[in-house]
């Protein structure tokens, strides 16, 4: 399932992505719903790139359905996010600590604005691996997925604003 989503700052688009690529939002991130506290696990730093390595863990409900094949505790996945600062782009694989065989999922996200504003354009797709139950977890996925870049989203602008 293709998604894309796109976001708006009232800050610069430099700014954004520098705030995203840092160590420190991601303590900002610890009380979203559904989504434990986002853990770090390394942050690389080279010419105009950065390599974020942040493990999550899925804390929200599980459609009854997909109860039987998934066990709502091992939900855990690394997000490995390559930040290119000059080209205002960044590359995100979805990384599952259980059931990789069951989920793929990638997306891409471009940062584009001005000194007064700017945003964030999100493309990626999802395939879960679940016979019939496929469309309907890709769905519920990804409905999930846009909640929590929305507010997290709402936290960025907190610390883009101070």
């Amino acid at each position: 399932m293709k998604f894309s989503f796109e976001q708006h700052f009232p800050a610069p688009a430099d700014a954004v992505l520098a705030l995203y690529s840092s160590e420190h939002f991601y303590k900002e991130l610890r009380n979203l719903p559904k989504i434990g506290e986002p853990v770090v696990l390394t942050r690389e730093v080279g010419p105009g790139v950065v390599t974020l390595r942040v493990r999550h863990r899925f804390t929200g409900d599980v459609p009854r359905a997909a109860r039987s094949v998934i066990d709502r505790t091992r939900l855990t996945w690394v997000d490995e996010t390559v930040y290119d600062l000059s080209a205002r782009r960044s590359t995100t694989r979805f990384l599952p600590d259980h059931y990789p065989d069951r989920l793929e999922a990638a997306a891409t996200a471009t940062y584009e604005g001005s000194s007064s504003g700017s945003m964030r354009r999100i493309v990626g797709e999802l395939r879960v691996h679940l016979s019939i139950l496929s469309s309907k977890v890709e769905r519920a996925i990804v409905s999930g997925i846009e909640a929590h870049l929305s507010e997290e989203a709402r936290v960025a602008d907190c610390c883009l604003a101070r």
